[in-house]
């Protein structure tokens, strides 16, 4: 692959910035909506509850790690909904919930193709 000469490197960074203006734009109107930082924190839980649990849970087998991550989608869904101040909804929390096990189960199923590859 050949590299670009100056004026090409150039005229580059001119369409990047003038294509990455109205995304930052909008990220601006967004987070200077008060509402914004209530949201972004409500994300928090569920980020970190996914984030730490990961590893602990690979010692598991398939069904226990399914079941957990069903369990760990609703309650993130619950501190989600309670962070944000809205009422919570069971069927949302549920789907959550599948969400995260179905990630997993393909997760797991990639990993064992990719084993019998091997």
């Amino acid at each position: 692959m050949r590299a670009l000469d100056r004026t090409g490197q150039g005229l580059t960074a001119l369409i990047i910035a003038i294509f990455a203006l109205p995304v930052i734009a909008l990220f601006v109107g967004m987070a200077s909506d008060r509402s914004f930082l209530i949201g972004s924190l409500s994300w928090a839980p569920v980020l970190i509850i996914t984030s730490v649990m990961r590893n602990p849970l690979r010692n598991l087998g398939l069904m226990h790690r399914l079941l957990a991550w069903f369990c760990i989608g609703v309650t993130g869904a619950a501190f989600f909904f309670l962070g944000r101040g809205d009422e919570f909804s069971l069927a949302i929390a549920t789907v959550c919930g599948l969400a995260l096990a179905v990630i997993e189960s393909l997760t797991a199923y990639f990993d064992k193709r990719k084993m019998a590859d091997r």
